[in-house]
């Protein structure tokens, strides 16, 4: 059997699960002919299939090494170091490549452009902006390498840098390409002409080309809403944003979100915690040096982070911003109470000092010139139950806001999905699930003890 046979036939052994007859012929087609590609990526894709994550990273590597570069292999090491977390083996490998100053420029703009990629991922954005630099320097036509460059500077507000490498690619690349033209009408809109923005997005029919790509389809939506309120089109601005959500609302892994009972959790929170706290002697749960905690809450989009902007200018204040602290600390008692939630009623005062370390030792610094630790996390407000029961002496700060605003502003507004931001796809669920947070607090409020300190919007705004 040939080269082409050995391979047609190994894909089909494979798609009927044979894959120790597919390996076979895979093999025997390398031995055919070593120097064509296809039977290494199909062979690579068999040892993956049988969770030999190693072999097929070896086999790709040999062929690099002993073989040749080859863009399809290494486009296929990359993807095989993306799912496996292999990236750091994938970089040194590739490495040698780069060291042997063999690759001609438009290879080594490739590379390059990988480097970027992956520093992305791991948010090191400075790195990742400058390798996208360097494969663009190496190939000016690498559209790519353009796009990546232009969203981050994008993102860090390097707004006249983004302009720049958008001219500079349009001036070489005569072609349309709708995503460098979708970053034209965003860095319009950023210099605040939303109308030219808006009629690239209709001139060349963006919406209808991005559709089916959840990255640019949800980023080109809320530009659309964005333009259309600053251009007092209200109608579309908040028809972008249904689209926006339904869609969001159709992905896969977005309907795989556990969204809990909350009317359930609420009832079991007003059962439990409707009980008096035991008299506790603040002095026996002090631990170490003096630090006054508070928690600042409030519905989310209701000023938290304005409030958290002032309070973190003093010199002696640590504000710890979104961190889930407080939510391991209690995954950790109920685990150990086989989630029974009224087992926080019988809790020792010993289980309360442990919990307080536990909380503490999650921070991890240096309190030394710390006296104020604000816990910055909006549904915190949800969990003031526990939070009287361990930290009995912390302060409250609850950021108000009036609720339209705080509706509309979650309804519109791009979360990261979890069991209480998917509510927020729905002007119906996010109104119903304002209410049900509020009722809880209001709950707390008029049942425990607490030092809450009251912050509306409105007043830090008009001052």
């Amino acid at each position: 059997m040939n080269y082409k046979g050995l391979i047609k036939n190994g894909i089909k052994l494979a798609q009927k699960g044979k894959f120790i007859e597919a390996e076979n012929n895979f093999k025997k087609a390398i031995e055919k002919d070593s120097s064509l590609a296809d039977s290494y990526i199909n062979l690579a894709n068999i040892y993956i299939i049988q969770k030999k994550i190693e072999e097929s990273i070896n086999l790709l590597n040999t062929y690099l090494i002993n073989i040749s570069f080859n863009k399809n292999i290494i486009d296929h090491f990359w993807k095989i170091s993306q799912n496996f977390n292999r990236e750091e083996k994938f970089f040194e490998i590739i490495s040698f490549f780069e060291d042997s100053k063999t690759l001609n420029k438009k290879d080594l703009a490739y590379i390059y452009y990988l480097h970027g990629r992956y520093y992305a991922k791991v948010n090191d954005i400075e790195l990742s902006i400058e390798y996208f630099k360097k494969s663009i320097f190496l190939d000016e036509l690498f559209t790519d390498s353009y796009i990546n460059l232009v969203d981050w500077l994008e993102r860090i507000n390097e707004i006249s840098q983004a302009n720049l490498y958008l001219n500079k690619f349009t001036n070489v690349f005569k072609k349309i390409d709708y995503k460098i033209k979708f970053f034209e009408a965003l860095l319009l809109s950023r210099g605040k002409k939303f109308k030219a923005s808006e009629n690239i997005l209709n001139k060349y029919k963006l919406e209808k080309y991005f559709e089916k790509n959840k990255y640019y389809y949800v980023k080109l939506l809320n530009l659309k809403s964005k333009n259309n309120e600053r251009l007092k089109n209200f109608s579309i601005a908040y028809n972008s944003i249904v689209k926006r959500n339904l869609f969001l609302s159709s992905l896969e892994e977005n309907q795989k979100i556990d969204r809990g009972d909350i009317d359930q959790t609420i009832k079991n929170y007003k059962k439990v915690y409707s009980k008096p706290n035991k008299p506790i002697d603040i002095n026996k749960l002090k631990i170490g040096k003096k630090i006054d905690l508070v928690f600042l809450i409030g519905f989310p989009r209701s000023g938290t982070t304005l409030l958290d902007t002032i309070l973190r200018t003093h010199s002696k204040t640590l504000v710890l911003e979104e961190e889930i602290y407080l939510e391991n600390t209690r995954n950790y008692y109920f685990t150990s109470k086989n989630n029974k939630l009224d087992a926080i009623n019988n809790i020792s005062s010993e289980e309360i000092i442990n919990l307080r370390k536990y909380y503490f030792d999650q921070i991890n610094i240096d309190y030394k010139n710390i006296i104020n630790v604000i816990d910055k996390l909006p549904l915190t407000i949800t969990e003031l139950g526990f939070v009287k029961k361990i930290f009995p002496d912390a302060k409250i700060i609850l950021a108000l806001r009036h609720p339209c605003d705080v509706v509309i502003s979650c309804f519109f507004s791009s979360f990261k999905m979890n069991r209480a931001m998917i509510n927020f796809l729905s002007i119906k669920n996010t109104l119903d699930f304002y209410n049900k947070v509020l009722d809880l607090f209001e709950f707390y409020e008029s049942k425990l003890n607490l030092e809450i300190i009251k912050i509306k919007y409105e007043d830090i705004v008009f001052d």
